[in-house]
């Protein structure tokens, strides 16, 4: 990923940096999750958790192709996005049979 980034003019190692401080939502997505592991509703709540966060990357996957011309990066969001699009159809039906 550090070659299309960089190629489209990012610097891989501040998004590094940055991606290491947890948000208040991440602190927040954690006391949902272990609500949910003390209430015995755990693997619902994961599966919502993480497939609430594929759609986010899929949209920003979509963003970044809307805005970069570059063949490299492309074809890392085509790839990634095949990859995270069979994933949360996995979880999906793992959350539809919960």
């Amino acid at each position: 990923m550090a070659d299309p980034l960089a190629k489209s003019g990012i610097d891989s190692k501040k998004l590094e940096a940055t991606a290491k401080k947890p948000t208040a939502k991440e602190s927040e997505r954690i006391q949902t999750l272990d609500n949910a592991r003390l209430n015995a509703t755990y693997d619902r709540a994961y599966s919502r958790e993480i497939i609430y966060r594929l759609d986010t990357m899929l949209v920003t996957l979509n963003r970044i192709d809307k805005i970069n011309t570059h063949a490299s990066m492309r074809e890392f969001t085509k790839n990634t996005r095949t990859k995270l699009e069979s994933i949360k159809k996995a979880l999906d039906e793992v959350s539809n049979s919960i």
